[in-house]
């Protein structure tokens, strides 16, 4: 049953030990054993659900690294009005670094709608599934008209061709920026900065129980 598992340069064939922790008491109350090729991310609702249903806990907050940002995670952490402190992976502009990025578009998801940051207001869109991530999402390409960006003075941080810009914008996407805004404020830094504790328990269960055979 073992996988090969990688993290940055190391490999190792084995499994991962997936962990829920109280962060005052260091105690444990869930715990997953998978293949060690298995995605943090894809564990954290499993771990949730049961911690709920054999201990009857809901937590107010939860804190993780950028592995569990997956906008499946904090979609329900989002339902269950739980406070997400977790971190998101850089998206990378695949236009050009200098140009405006998805965060520097508003968008609105009730009336499906995207503003650009020259005030230009899109509802041209189409359903999209982003591949390259981890799991792939749904989501909406939202269009710009040439007439507008090629008349745009902000034309040279935005697009160079004269077709107008197109825009990605993920299904998470006000889960993502809900996250973000979270962490930006110094109540998210703090239990953020706290999450050193769980991997002191790591620590400790390998040094001492074993847990690294």
């Amino acid at each position: 049953d073992a996988r090969m598992g990688k993290k940055t340069s190391k490999v190792w064939p084995g499994y991962k030990a997936h962990i829920l922790m109280e962060e005052e008491t260091g105690i444990i109350t869930a715990v997953e054993t998978t293949p060690a090729n298995a995605t943090d991310g894809s564990q954290l609702q499993p771990m949730i659900k049961a911690q709920e249903q054999s201990l009857s806990i809901k937590p107010q907050e939860l804190t993780a690294d950028k592995a569990y940002g997956w906008g499946e995670n904090l979609e329900l952490l989002a339902d269950r009005q739980i406070i997400a402190n977790i971190a998101l992976a850089k998206s990378a502009n695949r236009r050009n670094r200098d140009y405006f990025s998805v965060e520097d578009f508003l968008y609105d998801p009730d009336k499906v709608m995207l503003i650009c940051p020259a005030g230009y207001v899109s509802t041209n869109c189409y359903g999209v599934v982003l591949y390259g991530d981890e799991p792939d999402k749904p989501g909406y390409a939202f269009r710009f008209r040439p007439t507008w960006c090629n008349v745009c003075q902000l034309k040279s941080k935005c697009v160079k061709n004269r077709a107008g810009r197109r825009i990605h914008i993920s299904y998470y996407e006000p889960y993502y920026r809900q996250a973000k805004q979270r962490l930006a404020t110094e109540e998210g830094k703090e239990a953020y900065r706290n999450r050193y504790r769980i991997e002191q328990k790591v620590a400790d269960l390998a040094r001492y129980c074993g847990l690294r055979r």
